[in-house]
C-alpha cells in the first residue's frame, strides 16, 4: 500500500498537472482531440462525457483508446454508471480535465491512490509522433531509483521521477534486448534483464513503476505498444 500511494505522488509530479479534481466551474466550449490510458486501476466498464446520453469510452492499461474528439464544456468531466439494486442507473463525476492545460496530441493518463478511491487523476503527455516516432522508446520512472539502462544499443540514464528517450537505429522486425540496473551507493545493482517484441512499425511507452515485489527489484515495468506504420501492414 505504501508503494502504490507513493507512486501516485510521483505521477503527479513527473506529468503535466491536471486540474483540480471535479471542479465545479464552466468554462467556455472547447474542442479538443485526445487519447486515453489508464495507468492503474483501468476503466473496463466505460466513463462518459456527458450527464446524459453520449458514447462510452473504455480506457485499458494496456493500450490507448482510438481518438477522442471531444466538444463541450471546460473542464472535461467523466462520467462513471452506478446502479444501486433495483433503482435506474446514475452517472457521477469520478474525474475532470482542463483542457487549457492540455500539450499537443494529449495522452490523458488516469490514476488513483487506491481501489478505494473513487475519484481518478487525469494527467496529460504530448503523445505526438513527432516527440516520440516509430521505432522509438518513451520511458517514464516513476520511482525514486537512479535507474541505468540499455535498449538494444541505446543508453539511457533516469533520475528518479524523469523521463528518457531511446531510438533503435537499426530498425529490425523481431526484438531487442534490455538491461536496466539500480545505482546503490556508488554500485551498479541488477535490477532486470529481458527481450522485448520490437516492430519499427510501432512505437513504445515505458513505465517503470514501483512495487511491493523484492523478487523484481521492487519494480513493475509496462510496455505499451501503438501502431504507427500500417502501410506496411
Amino acid at each position: 500500500m505504501k508503494s502504490l500511494r507513493l507512486f501516485h505522488l510521483l505521477f503527479t509530479l513527473l506529468l503535466i498537472p491536471s486540474s483540480s479534481l471535479l471542479a465545479q466551474y464552466d468554462g467556455p466550449d472547447i474542442q479538443l482531440r485526445f487519447r486515453a490510458l489508464a495507468l492503474n486501476y483501468p476503466l473496463n466498464s466505460g466513463v462518459y462525457m456527458e450527464a446524459q446520453g453520449g458514447t462510452r469510452l473504455n480506457i485499458y492499461s494496456n493500450s490507448r483508446t482510438d481518438w477522442v474528439n471531444y466538444k463541450g464544456t471546460n473542464p472535461i468531466t467523466f462520467y462513471k454508471e452506478v446502479k444501486q439494486g433495483d433503482t435506474p442507473s446514475v452517472r457521477i463525476p469520478i474525474a475532470s480535465f482542463d483542457a487549457v492545460q492540455a500539450p499537443e496530441n494529449p495522452l490523458l493518463i488516469f490514476s488513483k491512490a487506491d481501489a478505494k478511491d473513487p475519484n481518478y487523476r487525469v494527467n496529460a503527455v504530448n503523445d505526438s509522433v513527432e516527440s516520440s516516432p516509430a521505432g522509438s522508446y518513451r520511458i517514464f520512472n516513476f520511482t525514486e531509483k537512479q535507474i541505468g539502462g540499455v535498449i538494444d544499443d541505446q543508453r539511457f540514464l533516469l533520475s528518479p521521477k524523469s523521463t528518457a528517450y531511446a531510438q533503435v537505429k537499426n530498425p529490425k522486425d523481431f526484438e531487442v534486448t534490455v538491461q536496466l540496473a539500480e545505482s546503490e551507493k556508488g554500485q551498479a545493482k541488477r535490477l532486470y534483464a529481458s527481450s522485448w517484441t520490437f516492430s519499427e512499425d510501432f512505437r513504445y511507452l515505458v513505465f517503470i513503476l514501483p512495487s511491493d515485489d523484492p523478487t523484481r527489484g521492487n519494480i513493475e515495468i509496462r510496455l505499451i505498444p501503438d501502431l504507427v506504420n500500417s502501410s506496411s501492414n
